[in-house]
């Protein structure tokens, strides 16, 4: 999500655990 830094995408659409 918004401040996601884990899977791609991070920062922008990623689909990370704390989406």
């Amino acid at each position: 999500g918004a401040n996601s830094g884990v899977f791609p995408g991070a920062g922008k659409n990623g689909h990370a655990l704390t989406d």
